[in-house]
């Protein structure tokens, strides 16, 4: 699985090292094409769909823009809770989890992983 790490902090690096370790592939927002409108939430996701990717992220107002527009998204959304480490956070959650699902969104805290069907898979 491919996933754009969008993190607000600088580990970024270690949740893209953590993704690589897992057999995954993690990109930053520079590898987008530039002019792509990533702005509004909508248009993010838009991207991400023509690219057949997930998202991981530590923002929480973006995971939450999601809901409150209903924005449909078939891939998955991991959004690491502020004060996790977010390397070992993603090694906890694919030491569970071997593969995600699409359209869920998987909540990593310090000690629990939550799963939550997005909007995309609730109206499909």
């Amino acid at each position: 699985m491919q996933f754009l790490v969008v993190m607000a902090g600088p580990e970024e690096a270690g949740v893209v090292a953590e993704l690589k370790k897992h057999g995954h592939a993690g990109h930053g927002l520079g590898e987008l094409e530039e002019g792509r409108d990533v702005q509004p939430v909508a248009g993010l996701l838009k991207i991400l769909t023509e690219k057949q990717w997930g998202l991981v992220t530590n923002d929480s107002r973006l995971v939450r823009q999601v809901y409150e527009d209903g924005l449909r998204f078939g891939y998955s959304i991991v959004l690491l809770l502020e004060g996790v480490e977010a390397a070992g956070a993603m090694g906890r959650l694919f030491e569970r989890y071997k593969r995600l699902s699409g359209g869920r969104l998987y909540t990593v805290t310090g000690t629990r992983v939550k799963i939550r069907q997005l909007p995309a898979a609730a109206g499909a």
